[in-house]
């Protein structure tokens, strides 16, 4: 918990300032105060070790504190602060500030009850703006336990990891489990996809656990053995259950470790959990490469480096929730309570630059705050989104019920509720009262430029669809004669007819019985002409007979001999990717080694799903333009993308078999496939197929089988028409 002072402040006074104004608080005796430096400034931590309650004052308002004796008043300190100018409090920060430290029992106050109502409201307002208990609900906390005890007992045991001989130990696993991980890894990606079998979920549930408790107690090893070297005790005052996206997990509090005055030493132990996750990650990775697939041990240690490994990536370590990464940036920065001061700053330039709210309190106090807090705030929204939204379908696709009420108890909660309480702000806020009219003016034309934008103003309407590269002219090119690969053209080769050399077979058997005839050819004319310079012409007629049948076998075979060297039929490009697999191979009479195609003559051969192929029959296409797929450095003329044309109508019936195996999901393409009755892969789903001739331009850049990406331009569309379109599109499919 953080409170600091602004430069751009609210009015000084507040209308209640009556009922604090003669109060004389104190601190607690039993709290104590160590000071942190964030980004050059000093802050204050007062703690309270009985309640494990920790607060973190900026400098204007630690100052304030300590005038507060018990016998001074409240109103005599806010007057002796006042004298430092900027650093002083304004009286409604002041009311804020004692409402949070008597809400942490921090104070020794007697109040009247009118007092008390008013700081308690105080606190409830702020935990209903920081605490968003519904925007929360995927991550609730049920404590159970204080284990500070059991950690305190076995500290020295668990500060070993932390230790140097510890850490050598964990890079040595590091690097014997990478070793491991990279000799197995075909095997290890191929028993993966078995992750959300059904089969396979009570493991992952398990490995889960399992992974959080090491997690967790990671933390509170690394807390112990961190505030021990700093002189501290590390109280580990509570450990229970979170519901993380509705499956309890262990959690645990080392809230304790902020009285540290290291920031390294506070990211320490604010990655220790991510530390052990990998500690034992990297174990599991040795047992995986030694136990026999199929095991229990085996599909323990698999999934507990899939799980271990999701989970630190997707979470842990990702600054954008608010989880172990963020802390650690936040601290890193000297940034306390980074989330919800970036969310403050954004909604203040909203109220003061789009409201024209004047008195609108602004969290900033440095420059580089100014770049930071909107671009974390907005990142953050969007990541969490995105996190979130994924979580929720894939729950519906599960439980189609439950998915869709969550689904709308987040629309509710994260568009909903902000709106109503926006709508409250303008209606009621006491900040804009005297400008509530001008206010209500400045939005209302802020939604009117909004509705034009989105309703009014036209915007090209396109769908992107994938497709593949396929020649016209393509020559199929197959050995005539069987032997070993000695040589081959390069693919992507240019080549020209009856000149290029493509492909050299060899067949010492075929050149030694071609020898061998020849040899035979030879006895059969000496024979002839013998027989005839004897005048046996009985003779003669058998010989000849022989000799012109041993002449037409040696012509045979001086041609299998001359096709050992297969030269191009046709000019084009010669492409023969898989001979690079074969050199020095047997080839067999008959394979197919590569092909020719012209580069003038290709075409694009896109799939359109059900939903976008009803566009295809019912409006023009106005554009086509395509890329290659993978390729952002090929480019048209103009930078952009390459124009294509239509060949003809597209198909009149949807299909599932695959025009081309690269478009399947298995090789990196959009199409989900399922297999076939026959066992052969097909598309889930039924697609409609459109064919396009590429500009003359674009022929050098492609070839047959790669992928592209075509874009269907139907016209002009308001962007809201657009969107509505897309949304009605993705709840059909699912």
């Amino acid at each position: 918990m953080a409170t600091g002072t602004s430069r751009e402040r609210q009015s000084t006074f507040h209308d209640q300032w009556y009922l604090v104004e003669n109060l004389a608080p104190a601190l607690r005796p039993e709290v104590t105060v160590r000071r942190q430096t964030y980004w050059g400034a000093p802050w204050y931590i007062l703690s309270e070790p009985d309640n494990n309650a920790h607060f973190r004052l900026a400098h204007g308002a630690y100052a304030f504190v300590c005038l507060l004796d018990g016998r001074r008043t409240v109103q005599e300190a806010w007057e002796a602060c006042q004298e430092n100018g900027d650093e002083g409090l304004t009286q409604g920060e002041v009311i804020a500030l004692l409402g949070r430290l008597h809400a942490a029992n921090l104070l020794l106050l007697d109040m009247p009850a009118d007092t008390e109502n008013l700081l308690r409201r105080r606190q409830e307002r702020r935990l209903k703006k920081l605490g968003g208990t519904l925007s929360s609900f995927l991550f609730l906390r049920i404590p159970l336990w204080t284990p500070d005890a059991f950690f305190t007992r076995h500290q020295r045991i668990g500060g070993l990891l932390f230790r140097p001989a510890g850490f050598a130990c964990w890079l040595l696993l590091m690097v014997l489990a990478a070793r491991s991980l990279l000799l197995g890894w075909p095997q290890f990606a191929l028993e993966a996809r078995e992750t959300l079998n059904p089969a396979n979920l009570p493991w992952v549930y398990f490995v889960i656990i399992l992974a959080k408790i090491a997690h967790e107690c990671g933390h509170a090893f690394a807390c112990k053995y961190f505030t021990a070297r700093d002189g501290l005790t590390g109280d580990v005052h509570s450990m229970g259950v979170m519901l993380m996206l509705f499956a309890p997990v262990p959690y645990i509090d080392v809230s304790s470790s902020v009285q540290i005055r290291s920031k390294w030493r506070r990211a320490a132990i604010g990655l220790a959990g991510v530390y052990a996750e990998l500690f034992l990650a990297f174990l599991a990775v040795l047992l995986w490469s030694v136990t026999a697939g199929g095991t229990s041990l085996h599909l323990l240690a698999r999934n507990c480096v899939i799980i271990t490994s999701v989970t630190t990536l997707l979470f842990n370590v990702n600054p954008l929730l608010r989880f172990d990464g963020y802390f650690v940036l936040s601290d890193l920065l000297g940034l306390p309570n980074l989330y919800q001061r970036s969310q403050a700053y954004v909604v203040y330039l909203f109220k003061r630059y789009v409201l024209g709210v004047d008195k609108a309190a602004s969290v900033v106090h440095r420059r580089n705050e100014k770049v930071l807090y909107p671009v974390f705030a907005t990142a953050a929204f969007l990541y969490r989104t995105l996190i979130t939204v994924s979580i929720f379908l894939i729950l519906e696709d599960n439980f189609a019920s439950l998915g869709l009420l969550l689904s709308l108890g987040l629309f509710c909660v994260w568009f909903g509720f902000p709106a109503v309480k926006g709508l409250a702000y303008l209606a009621a806020g006491p900040e804009l009262s005297g400008t509530r009219e001008k206010a209500v003016l400045r939005f209302g034309a802020l939604c009117a430029v909004l509705a034009v934008l989105l309703l009014g103003v036209p915007v090209e309407s396109a769908v992107t669809v994938e497709g593949v590269v396929e020649s016209r002219d393509r020559q199929l090119i197959f050995a005539e004669v069987e032997g070993t690969l000695a040589s081959y053209a390069a693919t992507d080769t240019r080549v020209a007819r009856g000149k290029s050399v493509i492909v050299t077979i060899r067949n010492p058997g075929l050149v030694a019985e071609c020898n061998r005839m020849a040899l035979s050819v030879a006895v059969d004319r000496a024979r002839l002409e013998y027989a005839r310079e004897r005048g046996d012409m009985d003779r003669a007629g058998m010989e000849a007979l022989a000799y012109r049948a041993s002449r037409r076998q040696l012509a045979i075979l001086r041609a299998q001999v001359a096709r050992q060297a297969i030269r191009s039929p046709v000019d084009g490009v010669w492409v023969a990717p898989e001979l690079s697999r074969r050199d020095g191979e047997w080839i067999g009479k008959g394979d197919m080694l590569g092909s020719i195609y012209s580069p003038d003559k290709l075409r694009l051969r896109a799939v359109v799903d059900q939903f976008d192929a009803a566009r295809l029959f019912a409006e023009p296409i106005v554009r086509a333009e395509f890329c290659v797929s993978g390729r952002m450095d090929v480019r048209g003329r103009d930078g952009g993308l390459f124009p294509a044309t239509p060949e003809g109508p597209p198909t009149p019936a949807g299909r599932r078999e695959l025009i081309h195996p690269s478009l399947s999901m298995r090789a990196g393409g959009d199409i989900l496939t399922v297999e076939g009755q026959g066992g052969e892969e097909m598309a889930a789903s039924r697609f409609f197929e459109l064919r396009l001739l590429p500009a003359a331009g674009a022929a050098s850049m492609l070839r047959p089988g790669g992928r592209v990406l075509v874009r269907l331009v139907f016209g002009e569309r308001p962007m809201a028409m657009q969107w509505m379109r897309r949304a009605r599109q993705f709840f059909t499919a699912r």
